[in-house]
């Protein structure tokens, strides 16, 4: 009997100490999956969220809850780049709650870290998620010796946030909108501001002029500022292009403007079909951002160096568009000779067809020659030209 009692305890003792090695097992797997969903939980932070937090830590509170709260509506993940321009507190007291058609002007769908918003020059455009609507730049950084403002603004050029993908940067107050009224009188050209006294957005006026009373010798020193300019912009294949033009003769009147695209939106296999663009982004006359202006609200076309090829000016919103691409550097380069504008795009030309291999030494004067394709190749459609 006694051995049987010793051996039932034995079981007994074996049972509690296998239930309790069981709870054991069971609370270290409670504990290593709540650890998991925290890991996961943090590591599934969005760009948007850490953003709302550090707009929260930072001061911003009214723009992170206002971020937090329309999120639903703008969807903001979505959007793979996002510059944020984040009013302060005191200016949500002083406005009241914005709509979320505000909201989104203060939202550009790309990322423009520090260093480039520092360099963007006066009168560059920035996309907006407002529909139709962009920012200006009305006083750049990039000397050092003024405060970066935008539509008029003071913006902080050094990100609270930079993610690599979501930037995000401070201002005294809410931008204002431009508002865009075509001019009473075609032969009267008022820019969008200078209607509105209360909109303090100066529509990028033309590059101060160099007081230079004679015409020079030759052309060479038209074409090498344009180009340096270019150059030190990032314009690198447009001024390479700008600089060969120095062929002309001393006695043309040479007068130019020239659409400029980024490098990174040229993508080409052969150094003809870089002639082509070059043409097809040169007009023969001296069209400041003024001129175009006008010309835009005409619906004007302009013939191009390109023979056949042209241009159609246009609106939409506060956008200047080139068949349809925004100018967004207006006035980069200006003098009695030659204006040059930058795009961020490269402008399809409205024509049917050109030949490789144009002559793009003659812009003003005289017949166009053409050359023949040293590869023995034909003409390609330019709709979009023709380059794959």
């Amino acid at each position: 009997l006694i051995c049987n009692k010793h051996s039932f305890n034995k079981i007994e003792r074996d049972r509690a100490q296998r239930r309790a090695s069981m709870a054991s097992k069971l609370l270290t797997s409670f504990f290593l999956l709540f650890l998991y969903l925290v890991s996961v939980s943090d590591a599934s932070l969005t760009s948007i969220s850490s953003a709302v937090e550090v707009l929260c830590d930072s001061g911003y509170f009214s723009m992170g809850l206002t971020l937090k709260i329309a999120d639903k509506d703008l969807r903001l993940d979505d959007w793979q780049e996002l510059t944020i321009f984040a009013p302060s507190d005191q200016a949500f007291s002083a406005s009241g709650q914005p709509s979320l058609l505000s909201i989104k002007y203060h939202l550009s769908p790309t990322r423009l870290p520090g260093e480039t918003l520092t360099n963007l020059p006066h009168g560059a455009k920035l996309p907006t998620l407002r529909s139709n609507s962009s920012l200006t730049v009305t006083n750049s950084s990039r000397s050092g010796r003024v405060n970066l403002s935008i539509n008029g603004v003071v913006v902080q050029d050094s990100p609270l946030f930079d993610d690599g993908y979501v930037v995000i940067y401070s201002s005294d107050e809410f931008f204002s909108p431009p508002i865009i009224t075509p001019p009473s009188s075609p032969s009267i050209v008022t820019s969008p501001a200078e209607s509105i006294d209360s909109i303090s957005i100066p529509i990028p006026s033309s590059a101060p002029r160099s007081p230079v009373k004679s015409k020079p010798v030759n052309c060479f020193n038209i074409f090498e500022s344009a180009s340096s300019l270019l150059l030190s912009r990032g314009f690198v294949i447009m001024a390479t292009f700008l600089a060969l033009q120095l062929e002309i003769s001393p006695g043309n009147d040479t007068k130019l403007t020239v659409f400029a695209p980024i490098d990174e939106a040229i993508s080409v296999n052969k150094f003809s079909d870089y002639a082509i663009i070059f043409r097809g982004h040169v007009i023969k006359r001296l069209l400041s951002w003024k001129d175009l202006e006008k010309l835009a609200w005409e619906g004007s076309i302009l013939q191009t160096a390109l023979k056949g090829y042209g241009i159609e000016l246009s609106w939409s919103g506060d956008f200047l568009l080139l068949n349809g691409v925004p100018l967004v550097f207006p006035d980069l380069y200006a003098n009695e000779w030659i204006v040059v504008h930058g795009v961020n795009q490269m402008i399809a030309p409205q024509a049917s067809q050109a030949k490789v291999g144009e002559s793009i030494s003659e812009l003003n004067g005289g017949e166009e020659e053409e050359e023949d394709d040293v590869h023995g190749e034909s003409s390609t459609e330019l709709g979009d030209y023709g380059l794959h």
